[in-house]
């Protein structure tokens, strides 16, 4: 996805704005739950709600448990114009391997790209609050796996739980980073951190990529709303500057940090998750799965087995991460590596 944002918007006359399309109201979320039963009956009542205008049943969010809770809950968050369907193969992995599992439907997705025209970030941290809730009764640890915009989700989670210092304190496990959103390829983008600029663009330039494509997919749209990006790229930006926050609570809670992705990556920048891992603290148990650009693997298609020729071995690498198995990844070596990459790593 490459996104180009001119400085012409700021001069140019304003056409009229995009046709409205009647998104679905899904209502309020339900109330979080306070145990186990209560938590499987709050997600039958929340995927119901958001069956109306889905365009695959893969799209709902889906709940796998073993029947009561366990050590293990994860959630999964889906990223940026997708669904759940990306992240539903590594649930089933994770269920495998003994762990309840659950996934949300972020707020303007899985029903027609109009819907991410006006959508705010603040609704995606909501729903992810309550993925969390359900989570925490599914089980004693909770690890959130995060694909993409699901990366900067769960990163915003952990750092919200710092600040507030919640009377219940969240049970944390792991953090399973998946082509994380934690910076933008171009930088273009920085035209969403102007003040106002979000009004002109959602006249002048509504959609980022892929106007007017047949939207053949139903579990990703083919056409991406600029609001969407910018939502996006404001929550990053959030992240960054909790940076400290977030290295804190990942030190103190011994928070593992277990990350994938792609030199070949156009959609988010390769050289900021390097970073990211490589500059956490010493105390942080941390993996980084990176794959050459030789490997010509795409964003979109890390999690998923019939796009990632190199999925099978990513996911026995996430299982002896989880196992506790596989040795820490110091810092040093990891920029050894990213030094070795670099090459691959400009455009």
């Amino acid at each position: 996805m490459k996104i180009f944002l001119s400085a012409a918007l700021l001069s140019a006359a304003l056409p009229a704005a995009a046709a409205s399309f009647a998104c679905p109201d899904y209502g309020p979320l339900p109330a979080q739950p306070t145990d186990y039963a209560s938590a499987i009956d709050a997600f039958g009542r929340y995927r119901d709600s958001k069956k109306s205008a889905i365009r695959a049943e893969g799209d709902l969010p889906f709940l796998k448990t073993h029947g009561a809770p366990t050590d293990d809950a994860v959630l999964l968050i889906h990223g940026l114009s997708d669904s759940p369907y990306y992240v539903a193969a590594l649930g089933a992995e994770l269920h495998a391997r003994g762990a309840n599992v659950v996934s949300i439907l972020l707020p303007g997705h899985g029903t027609a790209p109009e819907c991410l025209l006006h959508v705010r970030a603040s609704q995606w941290r909501e729903e992810t609050r309550f993925g969390l809730s359900l989570a925490r009764r599914l089980g004693r640890r909770v690890s959130i796996l995060g694909f993409s915009t699901g990366g900067a989700l769960a990163l915003d989670a952990l750092a919200e739980s710092e600040m507030t210092r919640e009377p219940e304190p969240q049970r944390w496990g792991d953090l399973l980073l998946f082509s994380p959103a934690l910076a933008f390829d171009t930088p273009k983008t920085d035209w969403c951190g102007v003040p106002g600029a979000d009004a002109i663009m959602e006249h002048a330039m509504p959609w980022a990529s892929g106007k007017g494509a047949p939207e053949t997919n139903p579990y990703k749209y083919a056409q991406l709303a600029t609001n969407g990006v910018c939502q996006l790229f404001d929550l990053m930006e959030f992240n960054e500057l909790r940076r400290p926050l977030i290295e804190r609570a990942l030190s103190a809670r011994r928070i593992g940090v277990f990350a994938v992705e792609s030199l070949d990556d156009q959609t988010v920048d390769p050289q900021a998750v390097v970073g990211f891992v490589a500059d956490l603290p010493a105390s942080v148990r941390r993996e980084l799965i990176l794959y050459p650009r030789s490997d010509a693997i795409a964003h979109a298609d890390v999690p998923r087995p019939e796009t990632n020729p190199r999925y099978a071995e990513t996911v026995a690498a996430m299982d002896r991460f989880l196992s506790g198995a596989s040795a820490p990844v110091a810092a040093d070596a990891l920029l050894e590596g990213a030094a070795a990459s670099a090459a691959g790593l400009r455009r």
